[in-house]
């Protein structure tokens, strides 16, 4: 057999995916270790899961089903996207808060004590930043806090 004959051969195998039943719950081969669970959508790669009598039997008697090529991509991508979502959680977890965040939490008094203990203020400065609002105040800090990194 030469090489285009051996190309052609590998072409002409289908690919072959299945999931599980409606009444299954679980299916394993020890055969050919092949294992799957509800929600999962598998394919028979190896040529042990596709010669494994265990795996005929339960397509044919209903415990495992056959599905399209684009069932099985679609199932990918609902895997990558909640592997992302996953991801994603756990940045969110583990990011710092940030200082605006930090300071939104503080009361007024919290903020006005902050003010006095990061900068170098005069009480004119004090009297200023007293009448701001809440969401100014933080907006101020926020500010300096810019400012000073520039520097």
């Amino acid at each position: 057999m030469n090489q285009k004959n051996i190309v052609m051969a590998k072409k002409s195998i289908s690919k072959k995916y299945v999931k599980l039943g409606p009444r299954a719950g679980g299916f394993t081969d020890p055969f050919s270790r092949f294992k799957i669970l509800r929600g999962q959508i598998k394919e028979l790669v190896t040529p042990q899961e596709r010669s494994s009598g265990r795996i005929k039997a339960a397509i044919r008697g209903g415990h495992l089903q056959t599905v399209s090529e684009k069932d099985y991509q679609d199932y990918l991508e609902a895997q990558k996207s909640e592997e992302e979502k996953a991801v994603e959680e756990k940045e969110e977890e583990t990011k710092e808060p940030t200082l605006e965040e930090k300071l939104d939490e503080k009361t007024n008094a919290g903020l006005l004590e902050y003010y006095k203990d990061h900068y170098e203020v005069t009480e004119e400065q004090i009297d200023v930043f007293e009448k701001l609002k809440h969401d100014d105040r933080v907006a101020e800090l926020v500010g300096l806090a810019e400012d000073s990194e520039e520097e």
